[in-house]
């Protein structure tokens, strides 16, 4: 079977922006509950996007360099690979 169309690719973006956290939170508990997670050994990661859809190169030689961005924190257990906890904030 082949893919017909390709989704836009801000498709995952819309759908995050119209899905409350709280509800994405619960969907995330509720897995979690579903398996045995020790939390033995957990990777960590911040990582940080922009707000806009513009090449950073394109908003550098137009002077618009960004001023904003979105922080995302993220704890997985490595045996499970299941999102343990995550917290996302504004930049800087």
């Amino acid at each position: 079977m082949r893919i017909k169309k390709v989704p836009h690719y801000t498709t995952i973006q819309k759908f995050f922006q119209k899905l409350p956290s709280g509800t994405l939170r619960k969907i995330n508990q509720l897995i979690l509950s579903q398996h045995d997670i020790s939390g033995e050994i957990i990777a960590l990661d911040g990582s940080g996007f922009t707000n806009d859809y513009a090449d950073k190169y394109y908003a550098i030689i137009r002077a618009k360099e960004r001023k904003s961005y979105v922080k995302n924190h993220i704890a997985i257990d490595i045996k499970t690979l299941l999102i343990l906890n995550y917290a996302t904030q504004r930049g800087p």
